[in-house]
């Protein structure tokens, strides 16, 4: 199994510098630091485009390791080497970001700011089509396997609502990360015993503080969030031509994500996703 896995990383790493470009940053003159965000409308997604000829040494890094990462997971669970080598291939050669659309006002004051709270009362009502609402599209960048490694306290997250699991269509909320695992959670209702976030886990919250249960969805009203209902980290937004720019997470997000917004971020082509 040894010598299978190290044959896969290989495979992945000739293949992969096959394919690597000649790196070449991106302007983001435009960009501009944010907060937070909020509702997506009812789990759309449109599929990105990898920009190849943006490829930095980081990014590269990052597309192998993902590769690899895939190829390890699928070797238990494949029926040769071959196929796990092929998924990680598939894998490597994906774009890491994809689009959502979002809408409401959870995560105001930064995202949906416009829209009153009283028209984001409900967790799930919220809309693209609502004429009373502002849509949002966001960058997120995909974490196929999420891990304490991959997720940290500030980030800003998209993930499937637990509340929605029994759904045919999941509810897909964007929140932010407030505690991870071993973090102590304690109330200021004397009645509410405090609790240690569970391995595998975090907190999440909106950041609009003027909404609490039941006019907003987050931990305060399913609990800790399994890391693995996370689908990826929102980078990056796009409201208009005047109103856009990065999205405030983590230290620790920042630094993985910059070359990954240097090589897939085209504002252009998100201004005009629908």
């Amino acid at each position: 199994r040894r010598v299978e896995q190290r044959r896969s990383i290989l495979v992945i790493a000739i293949v992969g510098a096959a394919q690597h470009r000649v790196p070449r940053r991106t302007s983001c003159d435009r960009s501009k630091c944010q907060r937070g965000f909020e509702f997506t409308q009812q789990g759309t997604m449109a599929t990105r485009k990898v920009v190849t000829g943006n490829w930095s040494m980081r990014y590269f890094a990052q597309k192998l390791q993902l590769g690899v990462q895939e190829t390890l997971g699928q070797l238990p669970n494949s029926s040769s080497a071959s196929v796990a080598i092929s998924k990680g291939l598939e894998a490597f050669r994906a774009p890491v970001t994809t689009v959502l659309y979002f809408t409401g006002a959870a995560m105001a004051p930064t995202l949906g700011s416009t829209v009153a709270a009283s028209s984001a009362a409900t967790s799930g009502s919220c809309g693209a089509g609502s004429s009373s609402s502002v849509v949002d599209r966001l960058l997120m960048r995909s974490i196929p396997r999420p891990s304490e490694s991959s997720v940290f306290v500030g980030d800003v997250v998209a993930f499937h609502s637990p509340l929605s699991a029994a759904q045919e269509q999941k509810n897909v909320l964007v929140r932010r990360v407030a505690a991870g695992a071993g973090d102590e959670m304690v109330s200021d209702d004397p009645d509410v015993k405090a609790f240690t976030i569970p391995e595998g886990h975090c907190w999440v919250l909106a950041d609009n503080e003027e909404l609490e249960p039941p006019h907003v969805v987050d931990s305060r009203a399913f609990g800790p969030l399994p890391l693995s209902d996370i689908l990826g980290r929102i980078m990056y937004f796009y409201r208009s031509q005047t109103d856009l720019g990065r999205v405030e997470n983590s230290d620790a997000a920042a630094t993985q994500d910059e070359p990954v917004l240097e090589a897939e971020l085209d504002v252009d082509a998100l201004a005009k996703e629908s």
